[in-house]
Parts: structure tokens; C-alpha cells; sequence
């Protein structure tokens, strides 16, 4: 029986027959003797000549193209690959890869309870429009983006933290807890600054991820006098005016008014009524900063003592915070202390952190 239906075309059939090699600095070599990254680009290759020959355009799906590959060879495989006539999808468990993409190219997919399935997978991806609409200029955004690295993308939960000091100290609380980074897939993300906070909380929320935020109280609150050094205590204690900073991102976390202007006043009235506001939001702060609420602690002032070896007739609050504030914010020094210092004695915002924090984490992993 003839028929004028067009059969599939079998390319089996023509590789069957087909030798291929690579030559490489005077060197051939057959492709079957070459790398997984050679092979895998001669294949891309192929089909690209032949969405050539057909005129055609072709949707290539790739499964995890950085199997085998080193990091340099990551990078140099994803820009040929931009070079191809083709339409490219791929997955990828790759930093590096990731990395090397424009965050719009990145589509998330995560693994979701279902009550009709048992498990999901839901997607979530920037849209064009994100730049505009929360006010970044792309350019700078991407200033920021492209000093960090993306494995946030792949985790269950994102710490952001002002400091990569602040988040040694975070992740040495969440050791103490017993909370594996690996085991749990958390990143602590440290945005270098909280000029950069919005870039990395909008993007957060915009892909749907479980995500908290540590930080300082001038965050929140301008010194009393602008400075910090003018706006001390007699026992070097910060002191701040009774208003919030513009520019920051009290709206997003508060959107409530009733709930700002009550944060506000327990900022000056009772900061542990303040944290509940704040973490119910997914928010910590400290009362004044990640260095300065240690010397709040008779324990951990005395350790402090012994670890700057301050002499008896100089072991007060203000020696801390006035004299030897430098030598205090070295993460050396903090987690010095950290390590010796009971549980127990912890200032409340570290305790609100080691006692909360490893819950939200572990509620994101169900």
C-alpha cells in the first residue's frame, strides 16, 4: 500500500554511518573519544545545521549541559550556545551557569505539597516589566547581582544580611541549632550594604521564595544626632530620633499603617514588642547592632573583656562601644564570644533569632 505521508525523519539511521571527529591543535581525535562537553556540543551543532537546512527553527531541550564540565568550560559552553540559531531550554543545577544568565532567563521551578497530587511543581519567573515596576534601574541591579552568587536560587530558605560578618554570626546561631545549611538548602545571603536590600527582597518576593532579613536598628531609625559617634550614650549606647529613614522598605514588610506607626513607638518604648511586629514579617533586628547588643549581656561583656584583654580599671560599657568599637565588630572577636557564651545569657535578639529563625527554616523545608 503506497502512501504520500511524510515519514518522521530517522537520524539514526545517518549516525549509524557517520564517523565524526574533532580536530584540536593539530590533533584528531574521534568524538566518541572525546569529552562529554565536546560531545555534547557537537550534538548542539547538528541540530543547529540542520534547523539550517530545513529552514526551520528548533526547540532544543537540554537535561543539566554542565554534566562533567568544569567552570570555565560552564561559561564557554553557554556562550556558544547563545550563538546558536536555535531556541534553548534547559535545566540545571549549576551555580555557574546561573551566574552567567540575566535573572529574566531564569525560570524557578519548585516542588510543592499538593492536596490532589501529594507533590507539585510550581514555576516562577521575572517579568519584563519588574524593572520598571519596583523603580530599579536594570543596569545597577545587575551592578549588585553580578558580585553574588546564585545559589539562593536553589534554596529552601534566604537569610539576607547586611554584612558578611553579620552572616557568619547568623550561621554560626543556626549550627548551634542544629541547622545543617546543606541538609535544609539555606543560603545566607550577605547584600553588602542595605542600599542593596531592595535588589535582593523585591526579587525574593517576587519569585515566591521563603526568605527572612536580619538587621541593625539604623536601618530602621537615623541616629539622634546623624552620626553615630555624636549620637552615644555616656556608656557608648546608640541613641536614635524617634522616626523612621526614608527610601527603606518599611511599606513592603508593613504594609499596615496602624502596624508602622506601633512599630515605632515600641522601637523607643519595648523593642522585644518591636521584634514581634518585625517577625511576624520574617524581619529581625537587633536593638542596636549585631556587635553592640553583645555588650548588653553581663556574660558576654565579660568574655568580651578577656578577648581584648582590657585591663580591670578599664572593663566598662563605654571601653567597648567608645574606645575599642573597631576591634569589637571583628568577626573574630564576635564569634570568640559566641562560642563561649551560654545559651542562656544570650541578649534577646540573638535569642529571638536562635530560638525563631531555625523554625521558619525548617517549616520552609516541609
Amino acid at each position: 500500500m503506497h502512501s504520500n505521508m511524510r515519514q518522521p525523519q530517522n537520524y539514526s539511521l545517518l549516525l549509524s554511518d557517520l564517523v565524526l571527529r574533532v580536530t584540536e591543535g593539530g590533533t584528531t581525535v574521534d568524538l566518541q573519544d572525546c569529552g562529554s562537553g565536546t560531545q555534547s556540543m557537537t550534538a548542539f551543532a547538528l541540530y543547529s545545521y540542520l534547523a539550517e537546512l530545513q529552514g526551520s527553527t528548533y526547540v532544543l531541550g537540554i537535561e543539566e549541559p554542565e554534566q562533567n564540565l568544569h567552570p570555565h568550560a560552564q561559561r564557554e559552553l553557554l556562550q556558544n550556545l547563545r550563538k546558536l540559531p536555535l531556541q534553548i531550554l534547559f535545566t540545571t543545577h549549576s551555580t555557574v551557569m546561573v551566574d552567567e544568565l540575566d535573572h529574566e532567563e531564569v525560570v524557578l521551578c519548585r516542588r510543592v505539597s499538593s492536596s490532589t497530587r501529594g507533590i507539585e511543581v510550581t514555576t516562577t519567573q521575572i517579568k519584563s516589566a519588574f524593572w520598571a515596576g519596583q523603580g530599579f534601574d536594570r543596569e545597577r541591579y545587575y551592578l549588585f547581582h553580578r558580585q553574588q552568587n546564585s545559589d539562593f536560587f536553589f534554596a529552601n530558605h534566604i537569610v539576607l544580611v547586611e554584612s558578611p560578618i553579620d552572616g557568619e554570626v547568623v550561621k554560626h546561631i543556626l549550627a548551634q541549632e542544629g541547622i545543617d545549611q546543606s541538609a535544609y538548602a539555606v543560603s545566607v545571603f550577605s547584600v553588602g550594604g542595605v542600599k542593596s536590600l531592595p535588589y535582593a527582597y523585591k526579587l525574593l518576593r517576587e519569585l515566591g521564595m521563603n526568605f527572612s532579613v536580619v538587621v541593625d536598628k539604623d536601618y530602621f531609625m537615623p541616629y539622634l544626632n546623624d552620626e553615630r559617634k555624636t549620637s552615644l550614650n555616656p556608656s557608648g549606647f546608640p541613641r536614635y530620633r524617634q522616626e523612621f529613614k526614608d527610601g527603606i522598605l518599611l511599606e513592603d514588610m508593613l504594609p499596615t499603617a496602624t502596624k508602622r506607626t506601633e512599630l515605632l513607638d515600641k522601637f523607643h518604648s519595648n523593642h522585644s514588642r518591636a521584634m514581634n511586629i518585625l517577625e511576624a514579617v520574617n524581619v529581625y533586628c537587633f536593638r542596636w547592632a549585631m556587635e553592640v547588643d553583645l555588650v548588653a549581656s553581663d556574660t558576654a561583656k565579660d568574655l568580651l573583656y578577656d578577648q581584648l584583654n582590657i585591663p580591670a580599671a578599664d572593663r566598662n560599657a563605654a571601653e567597648l562601644l567608645i574606645q575599642r568599637h573597631k576591634s569589637l565588630k571583628k568577626l573574630e572577636t564576635v564569634l570568640s564570644v559566641l562560642r563561649n557564651l551560654p545559651k542562656k545569657n544570650y541578649p534577646h535578639s540573638y535569642a529571638r533569632i536562635r530560638t525563631s529563625l531555625p523554625a521558619k527554616i525548617k517549616r520552609s523545608c516541609k
